[in-house]
């Protein structure tokens, strides 16, 4: 799912309107993986910032990682990667 971002899950819930079933499915597994990917954003910024504290606190542990065993079309999320990049250059 490194391939997406915001603007290519614009693209993915249009496919999806326009009937592929696959795009919803990549659409899903890409919001669950973005929001799954917040608590490990927000335990280094938590560390970073105790770092910098004069007195002593406790760090996190990072969290488990997390697998998602959900499908979707990697086949479809390059086919628009690659208009994606042939439109902007």
């Amino acid at each position: 799912m490194k391939e997406v971002d915001g603007f290519l899950a614009v693209l993915l819930w249009h496919e999806y309107e326009r009937g592929n079933r696959g795009a919803l499915d990549t659409l899903i597994r890409y919001n669950l993986e973005d929001t799954v990917n917040l608590q490990y954003l927000a335990d280094a910024v938590y560390n970073e910032a105790v770092a910098k504290m004069p007195i002593g606190v406790a760090t996190l542990a990072p969290p488990s990682r997390y697998h998602l065993n959900l499908a979707f079309d990697a086949e479809l999320v390059l086919y628009l990667r690659r208009a994606v990049d042939r439109v902007l250059g």
